[in-house]
C-alpha cells in the first residue's frame, strides 16, 4: 500500500490553516501544519515533508526566510514549495522567497489542489 504524500502547510490565520488542512486531507494528502516559519522548521526536521506550502508573511519567520532555510538543509533542499500572498507577486518578493510556485490569495483552492499534483507529477 503507497504512503500519502505529506504536505507541510505553514499558515499563520488559524481558520485559514484549518479549512486548508482539512481540504488537503480530503484530497488525500498526510498534513502537517504550522503557524510560522520557525515551528514549520521543526515540524519539516520531524515529518520529513514531500510538500510544503506556506503564507508569505507571517510572525517570527516569513516565508522567505523558510525557504532559504529548507534550500540549505540538505534533507528539505529539493522538496517542492508553493507560496501564497494576498499581496501581488512581484518580482522582488519571488526573488526573495525562491518558491516554486506563487499563488494569490484569496485562494482558488481548485488551482492549489491542481498545483500540487502537478508538482508531485513533476517530480516522479
Amino acid at each position: 500500500m503507497r504512503m500519502p504524500h505529506r504536505i507541510l502547510l505553514v499558515e499563520d490565520d488559524a481558520i485559514s490553516r484549518d479549512a486548508l488542512a482539512a481540504l488537503l486531507v480530503d484530497d488525500g494528502y498526510d498534513v502537517v501544519a504550522a503557524p510560522d516559519g520557525l515551528d514549520a522548521l521543526a515540524a519539516a526536521a520531524r515529518a520529513r515533508p514531500d510538500l510544503v506550502v506556506t503564507d508569505f508573511q507571517m510572525p517570527r519567520m516569513d516565508a522567505p526566510a523558510l525557504v532559504a532555510r529548507l534550500r540549505a538543509d540538505p534533507t528539505t533542499r529539493a522538496v517542492p514549495i508553493i507560496a501564497l500572498s494576498v499581496d501581488p507577486w512581484t518580482a522582488p518578493m519571488r526573488a526573495a522567497t525562491r518558491a516554486d510556485v506563487y499563488l494569490d490569495k484569496p485562494l482558488d483552492v481548485a488551482a492549489l489542489s491542481a498545483c500540487i499534483r502537478s508538482q508531485f507529477d513533476r517530480r516522479r
